[in-house]
C-alpha cells in the first residue's frame, strides 16, 4: 500500500469516528482563535500608526441566569451507572467575582467606532443545598435510609477571550456611553463533585462519589452597555452567553453504597451545561 492510499484510508477512518457536527464545531473554534490572533495584531498595527488606544481594567460581579443558575435539574436521580445525577439543564452556579481587561483601538475615519479585544476571569461558586435535600428525601422508606449525605462541590471557572466592536457617544459633559458586541471562545472548568455518606448504623463516613471534569472549550457572545465618567471611570452592564460546553471527565463510585457496580471508575463523555450570565463591573481606563 502506497502513502497516498494510506492517507485516504486514514481520512475515511477519522471521518467515520467523528460526528459531522463535532467537526464543524471544532472548525468554528479554530476560526475564532485565528480571528483573535489577527485582531490582536491589528490593534498593535493601529497603535504603531499613532492611533489612540485605551486599556480598561475591571472588577465586578457575575450573576448566573437561566439553567446555569438552576439548583436541581430535570430527571435528577441516584443510579449505579451515573451516581448522583443532577439531571438536565442545571448548573448550580451562584454569583461570584469577575475580573477583566479590555483593549480598544479606534477604527480610522469612523468616529466613535472601536475594535475591542477582551479577556476575563469569572468564578462562580455553587450551592448544593437543594440537591442534598432532594437526594436525602429519595432514601426515605428505603433500605438505604441509614445514610446521611454531605456534598462538596467546587467552583465554576471561565476564561473567555473575545473580540468585536464598540461604539461610543458623548451623552453629557464628562459622560460617554458605549455599546459593544463581541464573539470568541471560553475555556471553562466544571466544578468537581464529592459526596460523602455517614452511615448511622456503623457510625462511619465513606466517600461514595468522586467526580472530576476536564477543561472544555466553547464559543460565546457578549453584548454590553457601558458608561464612562470623567474620561477614566467605567461602569458596565454586560450579558454573556458562553454556549453549551461539553465536558469529559471521570467518575469514581464506592460499591459500599452503590451495590453491584462492575466498574468503580468510569469515563464521562458529553456532559453538556449551558452557561449564561449578567456581569456588572467597575473599571478604570488608561490611555495608551
Amino acid at each position: 500500500m502506497n502513502i497516498i492510499e494510506m492517507a485516504i484510508n486514514y481520512c475515511h477512518l477519522s471521518i467515520s469516528k467523528m460526528n459531522i457536527s463535532e467537526m464543524i464545531m471544532k472548525q468554528i473554534k479554530y476560526l475564532l482563535l485565528i480571528l483573535l490572533i489577527i485582531n490582536f495584531g491589528s490593534l498593535s498595527l493601529l497603535n504603531a500608526q499613532n492611533e489612540k488606544a485605551s486599556l480598561v481594567i475591571k472588577g465586578g460581579i457575575s450573576i448566573p441566569t437561566g439553567v446555569y443558575s438552576n439548583s436541581i435539574g430535570e430527571n435528577a436521580s441516584i443510579s449505579r451507572r451515573s451516581g448522583f445525577d443532577f439531571g438536565n439543564d442545571v448548573g448550580l452556579a451562584t454569583s461570584g467575582p469577575v475580573f477583566s481587561i479590555e483593549l480598544t483601538s479606534p477604527i480610522t475615519k469612523i468616529k466613535g467606532l472601536g475594535w475591542l479585544f477582551s479577556g476575563r476571569l469569572i468564578i462562580n461558586p455553587t450551592n448544593s443545598d437543594d440537591l442534598q435535600n432532594f437526594y436525602q428525601n429519595t432514601l426515605k422508606n428505603t433500605t438505604r435510609d441509614t445514610a446521611v449525605f454531605s456534598f462538596d462541590i467546587g467552583n465554576w471557572v471561565h476564561v473567555p477571550f473575545m473580540t468585536g466592536f464598540s461604539y461610543g457617544y458623548n451623552l453629557f459633559d464628562d459622560i460617554n456611553v458605549y455599546a459593544t458586541i463581541q464573539g470568541g471562545i471560553d475555556i471553562s472548568q466544571q466544578p468537581y463533585r464529592k459526596v460523602d455518606a455517614f452511615f448511622t448504623r456503623s457510625k462511619t463516613t465513606e466517600n461514595i462519589e468522586d467526580t472530576k471534569f476536564d477543561v472544555a472549550v466553547s464559543y460565546g457572545l457578549s453584548a454590553s452597555l457601558e458608561f464612562e465618567f470623567f474620561e477614566n471611570y467605567n461602569l458596565s452592564f454586560n450579558y454573556l452567553n458562553l454556549g453549551v460546553p461539553s465536558f469529559t471527565g471521570k467518575r469514581t463510585l464506592n460499591p459500599k453504597f452503590f451495590n453491584g457496580i462492575f466498574d468503580i471508575t468510569t469515563n464521562i463523555a458529553g456532559d453538556k451545561r449551558p452557561v449564561n450570565m449578567f456581569l456588572i463591573s467597575f473599571g478604570y481606563k488608561f490611555n495608551i
